[in-house]
């Protein structure tokens, strides 16, 4: 049991370190979640839709009025953005700064 905390305790490290390198540290949980579900669900030219998005394991334990204030939190950051090819639940994933 001992090493296996252990271990866990080194992977968070190193995730927590990983993630700072990359921009997400400047995110609270439920942006991470949103922002890797989109990542992780993404089609061609970065096209995520908020159907995917939903039913993803990563956020599909949000609450609906969590999940939509997260993805607003995301669009004001820019990190989602309309694709303009739908107006509403289409969205181009982009890079964090």
């Amino acid at each position: 049991m001992d090493a296996i905390l252990k271990n866990i305790i080194s992977l968070r490290a190193m995730l927590e370190s990983m993630e700072s390198s990359v921009g997400l540290s400047e995110l609270n949980e439920n942006q991470k979640s949103l922002y890797l579900a989109g990542g992780d669900c993404r089609s061609e030219g970065n096209i995520i839709t908020t159907a995917d998005l939903i039913s993803h394991p990563f956020t599909s334990s949000m609450s609906r009025p969590t999940f939509f204030r997260t993805m607003k939190s995301l669009e004001e950051r820019g990190l989602f953005v309309n694709s303009g090819r739908k107006k509403t639940g289409e969205f181009i994933l982009k890079p964090i700064a």
